[in-house]
C-alpha cells in the first residue's frame, strides 16, 4: 500500500476481497473491472485502519476459503465498500469533495511487494467402520477407517455414556494410519464395556466415533481327557499328544493344570515332557512327580522346554502334576503336551488313559 485518502467516513469506506473472473491467468484487461463479485471473502478493513507502511493482513473466512481451489488457480480481486454498495461518497458544495483514494503498487525490492501467506491446517479426520473382534474374557480388538493419516485412541470404560466412566481408560498407537486397530487388554471377564475410538490428525484436529460397546465372555474352562493308553517305544523325540490338546483364544491369559499318569516296563523305566504353544505365547509351567503318595522329584520348564528324565515306577503308575501358566500371542491356537522316552528301550513307555490337562482364563 503506498498511499490513502480517507476523508469520507460514513461506514463505506473499506476494503473488501472478493472473488474475481478475469478474461486471463496472467495479465488484466480494460473489460475484467467490473468482473469482481461482492460477498466478502476474508476480513474487511477500514481505510482508517489501512497501513501504507507495512503488509495489511486480510485472512481468507469459511466462504474464502471454499472457493479455494486446491488443484487449480483461485481469483481473489479488492473492492472499495462504496463499489460494493454501488453508492457514491458524499460531495460537499465548494469544491471540497469527500474522497476515498486508494492506490497500490508492485516494486521489486522493497517491502511492499504484494505477498500470500498460505496456512493449511488439515481438516479432522472422519472416522468410519468401526467395529470390534476378537473379543474374550479378558480382551478385545476395536478397529475403524479414517479418510486422512492419524493416529489411533480408544477410550473405555464400564459405563455409558463412556466418558462418566470411573476409571476410564485409555489406549493409544501414536503411529499415523488410515486402518486403525487397538487391543484392549486385562477387561473383567463377563462384563459390557462402552467405548468410542479417537483419532487425530498431525494438525491436532481430532474426530470422535460415536459410542459402541461389546461383553466379554465369561472366564472359559478348557479340559480334555486322554481316553485310551497310548505307548511309544525307542523313541527318544518329543512328539504331540493328541489327546492332550486344548485350543487358546488369541492374547488371553490361562492358568495351567493337568496330571498325567505313566507307566513303563522298561529296565530303565523314565519319561521326558514339554508343551508346545501357537507362536507368540508365553509358557511357564513345573510339574511335580511320584507314586505311592510321595512327590520325589519335580521341575519347572520355562517356556517350551523339555523337562529333565522323569522316573516312572516299576511297580505302578507314576502320577505327574503339571502347574503352570500360558499367555497367547496374537493367534488362537493349540497348546499341546509332548512326551516322549528319556531313554530309549524296546519296552514301552505309556501314557496311561485317565491323564487330563485343563486351562482357565484369568
Amino acid at each position: 500500500m503506498l498511499a490513502k485518502q480517507n476523508v469520507e467516513d460514513d461506514g463505506n469506506d473499506y476494503i473488501r476481497v472478493v472473488t474475481t473472473t478475469p478474461a486471463s491467468n496472467t495479465a488484466i484487461t480494460t473489460a475484467d473491472y467490473d468482473q469482481v463479485g461482492t460477498t466478502s471473502q476474508t476480513n474487511d478493513i477500514d481505510l482508517g485502519n489501512i497501513t501504507t507502511s507495512s503488509y495489511n493482513t486480510f485472512t481468507l473466512n469459511s466462504t474464502g476459503l471454499s472457493n479455494i481451489i486446491v488443484d487449480g488457480i483461485t481469483k481473489f480481486g479488492t473492492r472499495e465498500g462504496h463499489d460494493v454498495v454501488n453508492s457514491a461518497p458524499t460531495v460537499i458544495s465548494g469544491g471540497n469533495g469527500n474522497q476515498i483514494s486508494v492506490s497500490t503498487a508492485e516494486e521489486s525490492g522493497t517491502s511492499q511487494d504484494p505477498k500470500l501467506i498460505v496456512v493449511h491446517a488439515q481438516p479432522a479426520p472422519v472416522i468410519s467402520n468401526v467395529q470390534t473382534s476378537n473379543v474374550t474374557s479378558s480382551s478385545a480388538t476395536v478397529t475403524w477407517d479414517t479418510n486422512i493419516n492419524s493416529d489411533s485412541k480408544v477410550t473405555y470404560g464400564t459405563t455409558t455414556p463412556v466418558t462418566s466412566s470411573n476409571p476410564l481408560y485409555e489406549q493409544t498407537d501414536e503411529t499415523l494410519t488410515t486402518n486403525h486397530s487397538v487391543n484392549l487388554s486385562s477387561l473383567s471377564s463377563g462384563a459390557t464395556y462402552y467405548y468410542v475410538a479417537v483419532s487425530t490428525n498431525p494438525d491436532g484436529n481430532a474426530a470422535t466415533s460415536t459410542q459402541g460397546s461389546f461383553t466379554t465372555s465369561s472366564a472359559e474352562v478348557l479340559r480334555v481327557r486322554k481316553t485310551v493308553d497310548e505307548s511309544t517305544a525307542n523313541d527318544t523325540t518329543l512328539s504331540s499328544d493328541i489327546e492332550l490338546s486344548l485350543t487358546l483364544n488369541a492374547n488371553t491369559s490361562y492358568l495351567i493344570d493337568g496330571v498325567i499318569f505313566a507307566s513303563s516296563t522298561s529296565a530303565t523305566p523314565d519319561i521326558k515332557i514339554g508343551f508346545d504353544a501357537v507362536n507368540g505365547s508365553v509358557i511357564d509351567t513345573g510339574y511335580l512327580a511320584g507314586s505311592g503318595g510321595t512327590f520325589r522329584q519335580g521341575e519347572w520348564l520355562s517356556g517350551e522346554a523339555t523337562s529333565s528324565a522323569i522316573s516312572i515306577s516299576a511297580t505302578e503308575p507314576t502320577v505327574i502334576q503339571i502347574h503352570g501358566s500360558v499367555r497367547t500371542g496374537s493367534s488362537l491356537g493349540n497348546f499341546v503336551l509332548q512326551w516322549a522316552q528319556n531313554t530309549s528301550n524296546a519296552n514301552g513307555t505309556t501314557v496311561m488313559k485317565g491323564s487330563y490337562l485343563r486351562a482357565q482364563e484369568i
